[in-house]
């Protein structure tokens, strides 16, 4: 499973989209799930998904998009009576993940990058083609979109933080 959140979101199995799950909060109770990499109690989800509703409709809710997510996903997501999370014995890649990852262990060598380093970081800064679910909108999800407003804006800054320092990196040696 592939989910590219890095521009518009786009769900593919087996390198194709899964274009049946059309439901806009499956999709991003997914994502959800892959960002954070934990479990989830249900309640937290329908609070995330239906802050404007009863708590006996969001759960109801709720149980739809866990339907939908188990039709179409279930060797992927983990569903207990209690919490929803990724099966993490599961091949599962994001590429938000991976940015972050790479540009971590970039980070952990220091102030001084080296020509790998920025050979590294130009890779991973390649993933960013677009703000983090940009154009993705999840009607009455007040939660999910505070939410989402935060990790675009955190993945931006970490972005714009490795850019400053390939370009810091390429200066000092001349490479314009």
């Amino acid at each position: 499973l592939e989910i590219l959140t890095l521009g518009y979101l786009r769900i593919l199995r087996g390198g194709k989209p899964i274009e049946s799950m059309r439901s806009r909060k499956a999709q991003a109770m997914l994502v959800y799930l892959a960002c954070t990499s934990k479990s989830h109690s249900r309640e937290v989800l329908a609070d995330l998904f239906w802050s404007e509703s009863s708590q006996t409709r969001a759960m109801s809710n709720l149980r739809d998009v866990i339907h939908t997510l188990r039709t179409h996903l279930k060797p992927f997501v983990d569903i207990t009576r209690y919490s929803i999370a990724l099966n993490p014995k599961a091949e599962v890649w994001i590429d938000v993940a991976e940015l972050e990852a790479a540009l971590a262990s970039i980070r952990e060598e220091g102030e001084t990058i080296t020509a790998a380093s920025a050979n590294r970081i130009e890779k991973a800064l390649a993933l960013y083609q677009k703000d983090f679910l940009e154009g993705f909108y999840v009607r009455s999800a007040r939660g999910f979109e505070e939410w989402m407003v935060i990790e675009r804006e955190r993945i931006r800054l970490t972005t714009l933080d490795a850019l400053v320092s390939l370009v810091k990196h390429y200066a000092k040696e001349s490479n314009y």
